[in-house]
C-alpha cells in the first residue's frame, strides 16, 4: 500500500515536470516567433541600408569624376558618401545581431518543437493492485515462515534445556544418594578402626600383664635357685649327719619348688611373648584400619562438596530450562499473530474509471508531440 502510494505520488511528479516543461517550450516558441519577426524587419532595414549606401557611393564616384562641379559639391558630395557610408555599416551591425538573435530564436524554438515524454511509473489499476497484494503476500508469508521457524528453533532449545536439566537434577540426585553411603563407608571404616584401636590396647595390657608375669616367675625361679644353693652350702657346712639330713631333704623341697616355678617362669615367658606378637599385629591392624577410616571419609567429604555443586548446577539448568520454555512459549505466540497473507487497504479514488491515470499538459503548440509511458508492476 505504501508503495502503490509512494508510485502515484510519483507518477504526479513525473506529470508536472511535464506540463511545466511543455508550458516553457510553448513560451520559448513565442519568443522565437517574435525574434525572427524582428530580425526579419532588421535584415530588411539592412538591405535597405546597403541599397542606399551603394548608391550615394556611386553618386559620389560620379560626382568626383565630373570636375566639372564647384568645390562645394564635392564636398558636399563627399560628406553625403561618408553619412551613408556609416548608416550602411550600422544596419550592418544591426542585421548581424538579428541574425544571431533569430539563430538563437530558431534553436529554441525547435526545442520546443521536440516531443515531451511523460512517464507514469505505476498505474492505480486492478492489475497493479494485484501484483503488488502478490509481493506483499510473498513478503508476508516469508515474515510468516521466518517467525514460524524462529518459534521452532526457540522450542528445540527450549527441549535441549530441558533434557539438560533434567540430565543435571538426575546427576544431582545420583550424587546426593552416594553421599550418604560414602557416609554409611566412612562410618564403618570409622568402626573397624575403632575395634582394631581397641584390639590393640587391649593386646598391649595383656602384653604388659604376661611380661610382667614372666618377670615375676622368673624373680621367683632365681629366688628358690638363690634359697637351694644356700640349702646345699649349708649342707656342706653341716658337722653331723642327721642336720645334714634335714637340709637336704629342705633342698629336695626346694628343687620341687624350683622346677615348679621353673615351669611358671617358661609358660610366662611364652604369654609375654605371645602378647607381644598379637599386640604389634594388632597396632598394625589399627594404624590401617586408621588409614582406611580417614580415606573413607575424605571420600565422603568429597561427594558432599560434589553433590552441592551438583545441585547447584541442576538447580541454574532447571531455570535455564524454565526461561528456554518461556521465550519457546512467546516465540510461537508471536509467530501466531504474524498473519501469512498480506491486507491492502485501497486509497479512496473519486475517479469513475478505477484502471486510469490522469495527466493534464498544457501550453502545447499546433502538432506537437506527447509520449506517455505507463509502467506497470511486473508480477514477483
Amino acid at each position: 500500500s505504501n508503495k502503490a502510494k509512494a508510485d502515484a505520488a510519483a507518477a504526479a511528479a513525473a506529470a508536472k515536470i511535464a506540463v511545466d516543461k511543455a508550458a516553457a517550450a510553448a513560451v520559448a516558441q513565442a519568443a522565437a516567433d517574435a525574434a525572427a519577426a524582428r530580425a526579419a524587419i532588421q535584415a530588411k532595414a539592412a538591405a535597405d541600408a546597403r541599397a542606399a549606401a551603394a548608391k550615394a557611393a556611386a553618386d559620389a564616384q560620379a560626382a568626383l569624376r565630373n570636375s566639372t562641379t564647384t568645390a562645394a559639391a564635392k564636398a558636399a558630395a563627399t560628406k553625403s558618401a561618408n553619412t551613408a557610408a556609416a548608416a550602411a555599416a550600422a544596419a550592418v551591425r544591426a542585421a548581424a545581431t538579428a541574425a544571431r538573435q533569430a539563430s538563437k530564436a530558431k534553436a529554441t524554438a525547435a526545442n520546443a518543437r521536440k516531443k515531451v515524454d511523460i512517464a507514469i511509473n505505476s498505474l492505480n489499476s486492478k492489475t497493479a493492485a494485484s501484483q503488488a497484494s502478490e509481493k506483499a503476500n510473498a513478503i508476508a508469508a516469508a515474515a510468516k515462515a521466518a517467525a514460524n521457524e524462529a518459534a521452532a528453533a526457540a522450542a528445540t532449545r527450549a527441549a535441549e534445556a530441558r533434557a539438560t536439566a533434567t540430565a543435571a537434577q538426575k546427576t544431582a540426585v545420583e550424587t546426593a544418594a552416594r553421599i550418604a553411603t560414602e557416609q554409611k563407608a566412612a562410618a564403618d571404616a570409622a568402626a573397624r578402626a575403632k575395634t582394631a584401636a581397641d584390639a590393640a590396647a587391649k593386646a598391649t595390657v595383656e602384653k604388659i600383664a604376661a611380661t610382667e608375669a614372666a618377670r615375676t616367675a622368673a624373680e621367683a625361679f632365681v629366688k628358690i635357685l638363690n634359697e637351694k644353693a644356700a640349702l646345699a652350702e649349708q649342707a656342706v657346712k653341716a658337722t653331723t649327719e642327721a642336720a645334714r639330713e634335714e637340709i637336704n631333704k629342705k633342698i629336695e623341697e626346694v628343687t620341687v619348688k624350683a622346677e615348679e616355678a621353673q615351669k611358671v617362669a617358661e609358660e610366662a615367658a611364652t604369654k609375654a611373648d605371645t602378647a607381644a606378637e598379637t599386640q604389634a599385629t594388632a597396632v598394625q591392624a589399627a594404624e590401617s584400619a586408621t588409614k582406611d577410616a580417614q580415606s573413607q571419609a575424605a571420600v565422603a567429604e568429597t561427594v558432599k562438596a560434589e553433590s552441592v555443586t551438583k545441585t547447584a548446577a541442576a538447580t541454574k539448568a532447571a531455570a535455564a530450562a524454565t526461561v528456554a520454555t518461556k521465550v519457546a512459549k512467546a516465540a510461537k505466540a508471536a509467530a501466531a499473530k504474524v498473519p501469512s497473507k498480506a491486507v491492502i487497504v485501497p486509497k479512496p479514488s473519486n475517479s469513475k474509471n478505477k484502471n486510469s491515470a490522469k495527466a493534464t499538459v498544457t501550453g502545447l503548440k499546433p502538432g506537437q508531440k506527447v509520449k506517455v509511458t505507463v509502467n506497470v508492476k511486473p508480477r514477483p
